[in-house]
């Protein structure tokens, strides 16, 4: 009320080093129910900022830098913490007027680094929803159609007594099916 509405939330907790003894997860609850808690609690203000020109929801990730797409992950990564990523691209899908980014540290990069890395982020509101800094690159991932073999695919048959369980949002693949 002090200081004016809210244009921005950024997300540190996962960056912080595992408590002594925390199980995984405890953590990945801890870590993901902050997330969903603080976003739900700023959706209205976020986006009402982000319809008048600016906003931003950057969560973070310590998995290594490479988004776990490699092989620097941290042994003492939280596979938890992939759900971050997931939770990120569905507000990114809610949210068009916000900047919404999920972004991956190597945790042992120097801190003054990571700071420098997410001021970046905060002033490129083009680009993809997930990227991560390895050894000093900015990466991302993109999918890409690639054909199955056909000695590899299986037929699935169906018929009237199968029980098939379809989860998602219903606005892709869940309500085309």
């Amino acid at each position: 009320t002090e200081i004016g509405a809210l244009s921005g939330l950024m997300h540190l907790m996962p960056l912080a080093a595992p408590a002594k003894g925390e199980d995984w997860s405890d953590r990945a609850r801890r870590d993901m129910k902050s997330l969903y808690q603080l976003t739900r609690t700023l959706e209205q203000e976020l986006t009402a900022a982000g319809e008048q020109g600016g906003a931003f929801c950057l969560s973070t990730t310590a998995l290594g830098g490479g988004l776990a797409f490699d092989d620097q992950t941290p042994e003492d990564f939280n596979p938890g913490q992939g759900g971050i990523l997931g939770f990120t691209k569905c507000v990114a899908m809610e949210w068009p007027e916000v900047l919404v980014r999920a972004i991956d540290f190597d945790r042992e990069r120097p801190v003054a680094e990571i700071v420098d890395h997410l001021i970046s982020e905060m002033g490129e509101p083009e680009g993809p929803n997930e990227v991560g800094y390895l050894n000093g690159s900015r990466v991302t991932w993109e999918p890409y159609s690639a054909p199955l073999d056909s000695a590899e695919s299986t037929d699935l048959e169906l018929d009237q007594d199968s029980t098939v369980l379809i989860t998602g949002g219903a606005r892709g693949i869940t309500a085309t099916v």
